[in-house]
């Protein structure tokens, strides 16, 4: 137990304050029964005062019933200091469990009990929370209200006061805020009621009242009107994304033939490149083949250039070799330059 209560404490430093000095009041209200009267005390107090206060609660002798009410802002930050809160958890004898509830605003009931404290009683509802505990000596019960939306205190201070003879009972306070959140409940139930009864009477449509095929057709009208201005802002986004659309796929088409014409251009001077280099060899090859040619033919074994018969006999074998091979050279080459004719003859001739 003391591990959870070192970890409230932890947590508890993350609880957000906003003390404004001496302009924000503390609502305090005190219902005690002194032998056969009821002594209703209600009052705003400031910080300063709050010491004192609570000097005189939790020394009271008494059966009675208090409560100390504490505002918060927009931002759900207490309205007073934080040293100020401590001491009023502290003397009031909570639990230091109950700081994690309230700092994380927690909602539903809980109990919580130690060795050394009473025990903690802790409701959290969308409208305040609600932390107490119960001096069993005395019969007192102290409660400190956290108001998050709606103060409880005028209708609270008035049940209160209606159920007064029950002030010893240890239940009394659960019971009172269970009665207010059902009031509460029951008024806004009552609010959606009249609404409902508001539009029945402009309609003519209710429980005994079935409503005409003229007003359901009206009521199909409106709706579709409804539905118009609805969806027009959603067609208008998307006109307008399309269009954003069509702009950039221009864009992105126009940065490509940017490309494909850079590309081209490379491509075109890269041939050219190629030509050039093509030229100079075919140049360099003629320059050499006569010189090579005719080295060749002094070279022949069947050619005796230091004879008068310079042509020999067997000089036809030389002929008879380059001739045909030069053929089939040249008949290879045609070949591949009409592959396909080819084909298509060889399947006419296969079908």
């Amino acid at each position: 137990m003391d591990e959870l209560r070192e970890l409230a404490l932890q947590t508890f430093r993350q609880r957000s304050f906003s003390p404004i000095g001496g302009i924000v009041g503390y609502h305090f209200l005190q219902l005690s029964a002194d032998q056969q009267d009821y002594i209703l005390h209600e009052s705003v107090i400031n910080e300063k005062e709050l010491p004192i206060i609570l000097e005189g609660t939790t020394n009271s002798k008494h059966p009675s019933l208090t409560f100390f009410q504490i505002p918060m802002d927009r931002a759900q930050s207490l309205q007073i200091t934080r040293a100020a809160f401590l001491h009023l958890i502290t003397a009031i004898g909570f639990d230091p469990q109950v700081l994690y509830l309230l700092t994380h605003n927690y909602d539903d009931y809980h109990h919580l009990t130690g060795y050394d404290t009473a025990a903690t009683d802790y409701l959290g509802t969308s409208r305040f929370s609600l932390t107490w505990t119960r001096h069993l000596e005395s019969q007192s019960t102290i409660a400190l209200v956290l108001v998050r939306r709606d103060s409880p205190f005028p209708e609270l201070l008035h049940l209160a006061n209606t159920y007064r003879n029950h002030l010893a009972n240890p239940r009394l306070l659960p019971f009172l805020a269970v009665i207010y959140i059902t009031r509460v409940v029951d008024r806004s139930t009552a609010q959606v009621l009249e609404k409902i009864h508001y539009v029945e009477t402009c309609t003519g449509y209710g429980p005994n009242n079935p409503i005409s095929p003229s007003t359901r057709f009206n009521i199909t009208g409106w709706r579709k009107s409804g539905l118009c201005e609805r969806t027009f802002p959603i067609n208008t986004d998307n006109s307008t994304s399309f269009d954003k659309s069509s702009h950039r796929s221009r864009k992105l088409f126009a940065l490509l033939t940017h490309e494909d014409a850079a590309a081209s251009t490379d491509l075109a001077e890269a041939s050219k490149r190629d030509s050039s280099a093509m030229k100079a060899i075919t140049i360099l090859t003629m320059l050499f083949l006569p010189a090579t040619f005719f080295a060749t033919l002094f070279m022949v074994p069947t050619l005796r250039w230091d004879r008068e018969d310079v042509i020999q006999r067997r000089f036809w074998v030389y002929w008879a070799l380059t001739i045909p091979t030069m053929a089939l050279v040249f008949g290879l080459w045609g070949g591949m330059l009409n592959m396909e004719c080819i084909r298509k003859w060889v399947a006419e001739v296969v079908v």
